[in-house]
């Protein structure tokens, strides 16, 4: 037989990750990084724009600002004694004026260049003091638009970065002083504060990240309950599934989802299930449910295993169907096989075929059953406490009350998978098999119900009330066997062991050859009883031998010429 790695399996279930988890995390994690990859994106540009703009309109200051003053003038500009001058002093208070304007400037100054790397400063705006630049004063800190500045093609510009000091966060922008020929006198320079543009850049980016933090959480919050949604009905039907691992064909809850893919898993389950409610009703369910939890596939193939067998009949059916409309047979054998195919597997049979009205059943296989044969004997006598409830539904309606004959034996026999290996039947096989078939047809004889083999009888102790009824040879064997009647659990009624106590008597002069008084003694069990099949036979037979003597080699033993 085929089986499956367990060690491949179990490594695939240590890698296997939750769904619910997966998708969750999933969900959150591609939520969480777009509301952060947008925040970014939007934060980025914001402050993209928010900088162009500051940039622009440093630009539009620096060209207004270099507008407004004249560049010839400021070329007389030279030595620091022309600060006490009235040029510089009505330059400067120019470009303090342009600074007044907006509170947002700090400074407005101008530049010659004097070196490569080297500035001179000319006019400054700012008060006089620690921060006040004299005309003279050299400046080295060049940035690179600064320097660029001074180079043809003269326009204006800005600074690529804020920079820093004491005092705040500023950006510079510079525009150039040109002389009526287009030569470039000096460059003006305006620095601006950028606080309230990286104050809204920090207000901005916190929005941005209550946002994210709010999506995200938003998100896990979706992604939970989406998961749930989807992994709770695939869930329910992974216990439906299991359940059918089990071979549980039972209802379970309803799968409740809006999921097309889940709502179709869900209709191929339930339409598996209705199928193998159909296969369980052809094939024994415990040879399912073995071959499903070994993770087998059923093969051609039979082993020796010690089992205890059943099989029963109904009697008189054959005569008794032809009086009833096939409805009324129909609906009388539905309910006759629940009440016996219940009791049966109640306690653990392993129901086999349905021959006509008859049934065979095993214990011990597929399944161990501990004590199969008491097991067999307490199944044989609650179908017969079913079957009373069967008599009683159907006496009304035209069925007559008919006695089921069972016979149990116990033995060695062959048990498996027998047929074509396309369609295969578990079954039992041997003389084991045909003997209790020929038990059961006894009963027939001796007007019996449950007659028992003396192995199944070895295996009960005291655990049961039996009766010895005979010692027979059945067709197709050669060698005698002690055959009981199953007649209670142990502890019979007091007038149960009285008649048993009678009967044991008159077995004994039975055997004795004791013709006279084992007839009498008979004939006196039958007016306790007067249907006691057995009493009847032994007592009919008792006087055929006063009559007859059987010869001096009588054994006892009764060979049966019928099945």
């Amino acid at each position: 037989m085929e089986q499956v790695d367990a060690g491949s399996v179990a490594g695939v279930r240590a890698r296997a990750v939750s769904l619910r988890w997966s998708l969750g995390s999933a969900f959150v994690i591609t939520v969480v990084l777009t509301a952060f990859l947008l925040g970014a994106v939007t934060f980025f540009s914001v402050r993209t724009q928010l900088r162009q703009n500051l940039g622009q309109r440093l630009m539009d200051l620096a060209g207004m600002a270099a507008l407004s003053l004249d560049a010839e003038r400021h070329a007389g500009l030279r030595d620091p004694a022309d600060m006490d001058g009235e040029i510089y002093k009505d330059l400067r208070a120019r470009v303090r004026r342009i600074q007044d304007v907006n509170p947002d400037i700090k400074y407005v100054y101008t530049f010659r260049w004097i070196s490569e790397s080297e500035l001179m400063f000319i006019l400054d705006s700012g008060a006089t003091g620690k921060d006040f630049s004299p005309l003279g004063e050299i400046y080295k800190d060049l940035t690179p638009q600064l320097s660029a500045s001074f180079s043809a093609p003269y326009r204006t510009r800005v600074d690529d970065a804020f920079y820093p000091d004491q005092y705040g966060i500023w950006l510079s922008g510079y525009a150039p002083l040109l002389r009526a020929d287009g030569s470039l006198e000096a460059v003006l320079g305006v620095d601006i504060s950028a606080a309230k543009v990286i104050a809204y850049e920090n207000y901005y980016l916190l929005l941005i990240a209550a946002a994210c933090v709010a999506v995200s959480l938003f998100g896990a919050f979706g992604g939970i309950l989406f998961s749930r949604r989807i992994s709770r009905p695939l869930l329910t039907i992974a216990s439906d599934m299991r359940r059918i691992q089990r071979f549980d064909l039972g209802e379970m809850e309803p799968v409740s989802s809006r999921i097309s893919e889940v709502i179709v898993m869900d209709t191929a389950l339930k339409d598996m299930k209705k199928g193998l409610r159909s296969f369980k009703r052809y094939v024994p369910g415990d040879v399912v449910l073995s071959l499903m939890k070994l993770q087998k596939e059923a093969v051609l193939g039979t082993s020796r295993a010690r089992l205890s067998f059943f099989f029963s009949d109904l009697e008189n059916f054959t005569q008794v169907s032809e009086s009833l409309d096939p409805r009324t047979l129909s609906l009388f054998l539905d309910d006759y096989f629940d009440a016996m195919t219940r009791a049966l597997q109640e306690n653990r049979a392993t129901v086999d075929k349905f021959i006509g009205d008859s049934i065979m059943a095993f214990w011990n296989a597929p399944n161990p059953v501990e004590d199969h044969a008491l097991v067999a004997c307490r199944a044989a006598l609650a179908c017969q406490e079913a079957l009373r409830g069967v008599w009683e539904r159907w006496r009304g309606r035209g069925v007559p009350t008919m006695r089921t004959r069972m016979g149990i034996h116990t033995g060695e026999a062959l048990v498996g998978n027998i047929g074509h290996r396309d369609r295969l039947s578990y079954t039992a096989i041997g003389d084991t098999v045909n003997l209790a078939s020929r038990l059961e047809g006894l009963n027939k004889v001796y007007g019996t119900r449950i007659l028992l083999s003396e192995a199944t009888k070895d295996e009960l102790g005291d655990a049961m009330s039996l009766r010895l009824i005979d010692r027979v040879v059945v067709k197709g064997r050669s060698a005698g066997i002690a055959v009981y009647e199953l007649l209670s659990a142990r502890n019979p009624l007091k007038a149960t062991a009285d008649f048993l106590a009678a009967w044991g008597e008159a077995m004994g002069r039975y055997e004795g050859r004791q013709w006279d008084e084992a007839s009498r003694l008979f004939g006196t069990l039958l007016e306790l009883r007067p249907g006691d099949g057995p009493s009847r036979v032994f007592h009919e037979r008792c006087r055929a031998f006063a009559a007859n003597s059987p010869g001096a080699d009588w054994d006892g033993v009764v060979a049966m010429t019928e099945k």
